[in-house]
């Protein structure tokens, strides 16, 4: 990834605009007729409502590692004050011609910038760009938005937000010590402690995926507050892979969440505990054809 203040463009180029949060399908659509993506570090709420922010799809970081896989340069500022009071003639005039050399741009039919979002493809267009406007991938006969995928993944529905993202929402976290119940429940787990600034899914128990150190893992995770041992002050994330002997504390592990099973609930004892966690183990294994 680039910074804007150290982008050198050798001639002129085709530029995508928009934050991309989750590079879902319809982004990828976008991205796939440009050449270069700009984009932001931060997202634009955070400055002009921070209460508002939403929960994020994707890091910075893998929003544009996502994006550099797909073959297209990766170009970053950060939304400021000044960038958010900027008229959409200056960014066009600054920005997009005379830093990024834009000849092309990619966007989508609703995109606005500048101050008060009042710039318009259209403006665009009468400024001399050569505009490419992108009409939104639909699923099941809906449009597919990063918005969309949030509500999908806070209501448990991990299968379709994977479908309106092209894979599996994931995190990356490093392993922490928990409480070891997992080992003695004999069914040995992986504490994720939840990522800051990302969407937390449902509570519940989900299929997964889980890569260490580029071995792929299936897996069987709890997503919650623990409810049997007492509620817990915070969600964690434990995972137990299906296939797997050793230690895994402090080292990092990606999960993706394939498809929920399950509500998180409480059980009245230990081995009404074990038996359950049995059956979601057995589930998971039929999920993965086991």
């Amino acid at each position: 990834m680039i910074e804007l203040g150290q982008f050198r463009p050798t001639g002129p180029t085709s530029v995508a605009l928009g934050f991309f949060d989750g590079v879902h399908r319809g982004h990828q659509a976008l991205l796939s007729r440009a050449e270069v993506a700009f984009t932001f570090c931060n997202h634009p709420e955070t400055v002009l409502r921070p209460d508002c922010a939403p929960a994020l799809l994707t890091t910075f970081a893998e929003r544009g590692q996502i994006i550099e896989s797909m073959g297209r340069t990766v170009v970053y500022r950060e939304f400021d004050r000044d960038f958010a009071s900027m008229a959409p003639e200056s960014f066009a005039r600054e920005v997009l011609r005379g830093q990024l050399q834009a000849e092309r741009l990619v966007m989508g039919p609703n995109y606005r910038f500048g101050h008060r979002a009042a710039g318009t493809p259209e403006l665009l267009r009468e400024l001399g760009f050569e505009i490419t406007l992108v009409d939104p991938v639909e699923l099941w006969g809906r449009v597919i938005s990063s918005t969309g995928i949030r509500q999908l993944l806070t209501r448990g529905r991990a299968s379709e937000a994977a479908s309106c993202m092209g894979r599996p929402y994931s995190w990356r976290q490093t392993v922490a010590r928990g409480q070891r119940r997992g080992r003695e429940l004999g069914t040995p787990t992986a504490n994720l402690p939840l990522p800051e600034g990302k969407v937390v899914p449902a509570m519940g128990v989900y299929v997964m995926q889980a890569e260490l150190e580029g071995t792929v893992y299936n897996a069987v995770a709890n997503l919650g507050l623990r409810p049997t041992f007492g509620q817990a002050t915070a969600p964690v994330l434990e995972v137990h892979l299906l296939h797997f002997e050793g230690d895994l504390y402090d080292r990092e592990l990606t999960v993706r969440f394939l498809g929920r099973l399950r509500e998180e609930r409480r059980f009245d004892g230990l081995d009404s505990l074990r038996e359950q966690i049995a059956r979601d183990r057995e589930q998971a294994l039929q999920f993965f054809g086991v």
